[in-house]
């Protein structure tokens, strides 16, 4: 790399964690400056930041307009960001960092809905009517306060028991809520159907037809036997089946790779060290949706993150980040390009090395583990 180069991209690489939040979820929209502990967050300029100088294409010889950048702003330290999660008890005992990231946005949801009720207007007084009325003894019934359920008819006139688990509203949920349709169908009895909330979608990964995420996306929704106990007769048990189809998608889809689980031969947690295969696009099929009155269509996402875990262990190991930059590469013709981020040294990597290392690394300790996805279209 040429020198003359060296401190036109230092430059433009102290600016990347902050052009990335500000252009991933819209976070600014949602952000409350000023204000702390249970009201918001806000970013403070400082001169810590640090990169590594290891580069690629071509060290930037290729963009277009290539005179040194005196106005790219300095990188930032999240300070009140890092004081906000000390004063919240559940960071204190975080094991990875799919617990991380679902404890942070749970703060996130209950910090913003806690400022949207504050700012809801009160609602109206009753104000007692001319006539008198005799006093009326109301008792509610109890009920349960999660689930709401109801009677479909299926195909050929089959009654479906239908039940609903309820979520709060929140921007969180509408950034990252999806929901399943599980049907459960066993002999003799009405088709049971379940329809729940998520915020990201766990892939099983063990099974030897599975070399892609997209292969694990499917066996998702392929129907599982199960045995479940007979509603009439306590302790006998009858063959079942159970299928989970998605019923809706979010604007950005997560899915969490699950590298650990217990074996029963060590008696342990223990990593799964199985390489995946991904691409910088996932389609969600309609064979994969569950049916609505129109025929379902299929979502295309793009994917914009990857979090890795490094290391044999599964009770330790190291977390790296590769994130698709949007506009990395300024000029008359902005380009996207991918960074990689290990602790405080970030470093631009070709696609090449985000989307075809799991080749290369079938013996290395590097494992896709958590993958952001941005929906783009429908087909």
């Amino acid at each position: 790399m040429r020198m003359g180069n060296k401190r036109r991209v230092r430059r433009r690489s102290s600016m990347l964690l902050s052009s990335s939040l500000k252009n991933s979820l819209k976070m600014r929209e949602i952000i409350i400056s000023g204000r702390k502990g249970g009201s918001g967050f806000s970013l403070q300029p400082t001169k810590k930041g640090k990169e590594r100088e290891i580069f690629s294409a071509n060290d930037f010889d290729d963009v277009e307009g290539g005179e040194d950048k005196d106005e790219w702003p300095e990188s930032f330290l999240p300070s009140y960001v890092y004081d906000a999660m000390k004063e919240k008890k559940r960071f204190e005992s975080m094991e990875d960092a799919e617990e991380f990231l679902g404890f942070y946005l749970d703060t996130l949801e209950e910090e913003l809905l806690h400022i949207q009720n504050s700012l809801a207007p009160p609602p109206p007084s009753v104000k007692p009517g001319p006539a008198k009325q005799a006093p009326v003894e109301e008792k509610e019934e109890p009920e349960p306060p999660e689930e709401d359920g109801w009677l479909e008819v299926g195909k050929k006139n089959r009654t479906i028991v239908t039940r609903t688990i309820k979520a709060v509203e929140s921007p969180i949920t509408r950034i990252f809520g999806g929901k399943f349709k599980s049907t459960l169908k066993a002999p003799g009895q009405k088709d049971s159907v379940l329809v729940e909330d998520w915020r990201s979608l766990r892939l099983d990964i063990q099974r030897d037809a599975i070399h892609t995420i997209q292969d694990a996306l499917t066996y998702i929704t392929h129907p599982q036997p199960i045995q479940m106990t007979h509603p009439a007769r306590p302790g006998v048990t009858i063959d079942a089946s159970q299928r989970v189809l998605i019923d809706a998608l979010p604007p950005v889809l997560v899915l969490h790779v699950k590298r650990f689980c217990y074996d029963t031969t060590v008696g342990g947690v223990v990593k799964v060290m199985k390489q995946v295969r991904f691409e910088p696009e996932l389609e969600i099929g309609s064979d994969m949706m569950a049916p609505t009155g129109k025929r379902p269509q299929p979502t295309r996402y793009r994917l914009f993150g990857a979090i890795y875990h490094h290391g044999h262990s599964a009770s330790g190991g190291h977390y790296t980040l590769d994130v698709l930059h949007p506009n990395r590469y300024p000029g008359a013709k902005i380009r996207e390009g991918w960074v990689r981020i290990d602790d405080e040294l970030v470093s631009d990597v070709r696609a090449e090395d985000v989307f075809d290392a799991w080749e290369k690394e079938k013996d290395e300790m590097r494992n896709a583990y958590l993958l952001f996805y941005r929906r783009i279209r429908s087909v």
